[in-house]
């Protein structure tokens, strides 16, 4: 019985490494942009499918969201809340890639700079769309290493504690 517990103990801990790892990398996408501010700004302005001011409000409210879940999710507080914000927040940049690629038209003046640039911005569009993909695939193992392996009595002490009824203990 003792080995039975212990292997759920390792994969549960497993999913939150896992899960963990995601909003390492989340966090560390967050400080980069900004870190480097102007040259996320460059990025942003080339998606023409946003407004000016979208545009500005992505460029100041994403790097602040993409450092701050981290934070508050190693703190340990609604960890899974944030797990949802991080998900939801990872399908709308997917959703808003694939918009970009599919809505973004190539030049029609046929200038070598132009045309260049449109090639690349589909070239990262498509790596961006991939990356997502791989965080949403860490995310969704973790969430399934931690709520079906989880400790004996683990999981229904916190959903229990979560709605405000007693913790039930399994025997």
């Amino acid at each position: 019985m003792a080995m039975h517990t212990t292997g759920r103990r390792r994969t549960h801990t497993a999913g939150l490494w896992l899960t963990g790892a995601v909003f390492v990398i989340v966090g560390l996408a967050g400080l980069l942009k900004a870190l480097d501010l102007p040259v996320f700004l460059d990025t942003v302005q080339t998606w023409s499918l946003l407004s000016g001011p979208v545009r500005w409000g992505v460029v100041f409210v994403l790097p602040l969201a993409e450092m701050i879940l981290p934070i508050v999710w190693f703190a340990g507080i609604e960890r899974r809340w944030l797990e949802r914000a991080i998900a939801a927040l990872l399908v709308g940049f997917a959703a808003a890639y694939s918009a970009h690629l599919a809505l973004t038209e190539p030049p029609k003046c046929g200038c070598f700079g132009l045309v260049d640039e449109y090639f690349n911005g589909l070239a990262a569009g498509q790596a961006a769309l991939w990356k997502n993909g791989a965080l949403l695939g860490m995310l969704g193992t973790g969430w399934w290493l931690r709520r079906a392996q989880s400790p004996p009595g683990t999981a229904r002490k916190q959903h229990a504690g979560a709605r405000g009824a007693r913790p039930v203990m399994e025997v």
